[in-house]
């Protein structure tokens, strides 16, 4: 079963930050998927919507709002560039770049995800980094 949904979240284009409330978004992050859209033509708009959709519900259960956010479609091949780092206050691509997966996710293509620690597979969702 696990399997079969991350299947269907890698064909949807998988994200760094994966949220089930994307219908229920807000105007704000509607305006913030638009802006970033419009500056990031490459990245799948339904990856950048589930990204902004779960920082917004991380914001609105207490977390603090980040400047910058970091944005990985899996669905992409790691031989193409497929990581956008935003500047949230600019609304501007700071960096467009390539990224691996995990060593036991895939080959060129990411296919299998978990949060098991030792699994050597790449997390699916929202992360906060203190530092670059």
């Amino acid at each position: 079963m696990l399997k079969h949904i991350g299947r269907r979240l890698l064909a949807a284009g998988s994200v760094l930050a994966v949220s089930l409330q994307v219908q229920a978004m807000p105007t704000v992050a509607e305006s913030i998927v638009a802006d970033l859209a419009a500056r990031a033509p490459a990245l799948d708009r339904k990856v950048l919507r589930h990204a902004v959709s779960a920082m917004h519900c991380a914001v609105s259960h207490g977390a603090d709002p980040a400047a910058r956010l970091a944005v990985i479609d899996f669905s992409l091949p790691s031989s193409e560039r497929r990581m956008w780092i935003f500047d949230l206050e600019r609304r501007e691509v700071l960096l467009t770049d390539y990224v691996a997966h995990g060593n036991k996710s895939g080959d060129n293509h990411a296919s299998a995800f978990s949060n098991v620690i030792g699994s050597h597979q790449s997390s699916l969702g929202l992360f906060r980094a203190a530092e670059s």
